[in-house]
């Protein structure tokens, strides 16, 4: 492939797997594969005090959006939120607000988990995986 053709390609495939809204950060998909899970930042004007915060979307296989939550985590600020890598449980690591834990209930909403010292390990290692922070 000659330069052309290769910048080319990158363009389309960066248009074809861009085409999520600007404001979304993450997508993830469960470990069971039963939920996709998406982070993306509240710009909507109307209430301030969540401007800039992230908000987690969590959708079933048939792509319905079945759980959305607003969080107080500034995406000003160091965060990393990940699925438990062996349960349908998701993590939220934020430096400004701290940790938190939610579960998966009835397939239909999220429910806070005990913050434990197994969760903390997960979290902290995929924050020094995200920010390189030896």
């Amino acid at each position: 492939m000659n330069r052309i053709s290769i910048i080319c390609l990158s363009m389309f495939l960066s248009f074809f797997l861009g085409c999520n809204t600007s404001d979304e950060k993450l997508r993830l998909t469960s470990p069971s594969k039963k939920y996709n899970l998406v982070v993306d930042v509240n710009n909507e004007t109307e209430n301030k005090a969540n401007k800039g915060c992230l908000r987690l979307k969590l959708y079933n296989q048939s792509h319905e959006l079945v759980y959305f939550m607003q969080t107080g985590v500034s995406d000003n600020n160091k965060w990393q939120v990940l699925w438990h890598p062996t349960n349908d449980t998701i993590i939220v690591d934020s430096k400004d607000i701290g940790n938190a834990a939610y579960q998966i209930t009835a397939g239909k909403n999220i429910s806070p988990v005990t913050w434990t010292d197994e969760l903390k390990v997960v979290a902290d290692s995929a924050f020094k995986t995200k920010y390189d922070d030896n």
